[in-house]
C-alpha cells in the first residue's frame, strides 16, 4: 500500500498508454499471481485511508450494510452461482427487448466478456498473505472480508454504469466511469484515475478539450442517486433502461457527445445498442452542444 514505484509506474501508464492497444503489464496480487492491471494497482495502492468514508457512508444504510457484509444479492455465492452464470449468458441478454439494461449491457460485453475482469478482484487466499492489511488482530479480518465484498461487487457492476452512463469503454469513457464510480462509493481514489486519464488526453490532443466533458461528469455524478450502487448488477437487466436512468437522475452527457463529434477516434460509442432509439441523446442538436 502507498508503494511509490507501483504508484508512479501506474500512473505513469495511465497517462500515456492506456487505451492505446499497447500490451498490458499486468502486476503481482499478494499471492505472486500477475495479474493486476494498472487501474486496479492505483486502486490498491490507495485503498486507505479513502476507502474509511466510503464504509462510513454504506453503513448508513441496510443495502449498504449488505454490500460491505457479503449479504443477500452480495452474498458470494449468490453471485457466483446466480449473478455471474446470468451476467455471461448472451443468450438470455440478446433475447431481451433493445430497450432493456440487458441488451445493451450485452451489447457492451459480448466482445470480452467478464471472466477476465473478475480475475481482478480481492481474493480470499489473498488474506492470509503478509500486507493484506495493514490493520491489527480483528480489525485486520473485518477490512479483508470488506475489502472482498467491495470488490467482487463493484468490478461486476462497472459494466452496467458504463450502459447507464452512456460513456463507452475508451479510455475516456472509462474515465468518466471512474468519476461516477469515485460519486456513487464516496471514495476519493476513482478521481484519481479519472483525473489520470483526462490528463492522458490532455497529452495526448495538445488541447484541454476533454475538461469540459470531465467537469460535466462532475456536475453530473453529483446529482445522481447514489443508492444505484447499492442493487445487484442484474437487479435491472429487463428493466426499461432510460426509466432505470430516470429513477436515478443520470443525465444525457453532452458534452460527451461533443467530444465524440470532434475526436471521433478517441470514443468507441459502444454503449449504445444498435436496434434501440436513443431520443434523449439524438435530440440533442448541434445549437446544444
Amino acid at each position: 500500500m502507498w508503494n511509490p514505484i507501483k504508484l508512479g509506474k501506474s500512473m505513469y501508464h495511465l497517462m500515456t498508454t492506456y487505451g492505446e492497444g499497447a500490451p498490458v503489464d499486468y502486476s503481482k496480487d499478494l499471492t505472486g499471481d500477475d495479474r493486476l492491471d494498472h487501474v486496479m494497482v492505483i486502486f490498491r495502492e490507495l485503498r486507505l485511508p479513502f476507502s474509511l468514508h466510503m464504509v462510513h457512508k454504506l453503513r448508513k444504510k441496510e443495502r449498504g450494510r449488505d454490500l460491505l457484509w457479503g449479504r443477500k444479492w452480495n452474498d458470494k455465492e449468490y453471485v457466483e452461482n446466480v449473478v455471474i452464470p446470468k451476467l455471461s449468458d448472451l443468450k438470455y441478454l440478446e433475447s431481451l427487448a433493445p430497450n432493456t439494461v440487458g441488451a445493451h449491457y450485452a451489447n457492451l460485453v459480448k466482445a470480452f466478456g467478464i471472466e477476465d475482469i473478475y480475475n481482478q478482484r480481492f481474493k480470499a487466499e489473498e488474506a492470509d498473505q503478509k500486507g493484506a492489511s495493514p490493520l491489527p488482530g480483528s480489525y485486520s479480518s473485518v477490512e479483508v472480508d470488506m475489502r472482498e465484498n467491495l470488490s467482487r461487487h463493484l468490478l461486476l457492476v462497472h459494466d452496467i454504469i458504463h450502459v447507464l452512463t452512456r460513456y463507452d469503454t475508451s479510455s475516456i469513457g472509462e474515465g468518466m466511469v471512474q468519476v461516477y464510480t469515485s460519486r456513487l462509493t464516496h471514495w476519493w481514489t476513482p478521481h484519481v484515475i479519472g483525473f489520470g486519464i483526462a490528463m492522458k488526453e490532455v497529452l495526448h490532443n495538445k488541447n484541454f478539450d476533454v475538461w469540459p466533458m470531465y467537469r460535466e461528469a462532475l456536475k453530473q455524478s453529483k446529482q445522481v442517486d447514489v443508492d444505484l450502487l447499492l442493487y445487484s448488477p442484474i437487479e435491472f437487466l429487463e428493466q426499461d433502461i432510460q426509466e432505470v436512468r430516470d429513477r436515478f437522475n443520470i443525465q444525457v452527457p453532452t458534452e460527451y457527445l461533443k467530444y465524440a463529434r470532434k475526436y471521433p477516434g478517441h470514443v468507441k460509442l459502444n454503449t449504445f445498442h444498435p436496434e434501440y432509439d436513443d431520443i434523449a441523446w439524438e435530440q440533442i442538436d448541434e445549437v446544444s452542444i
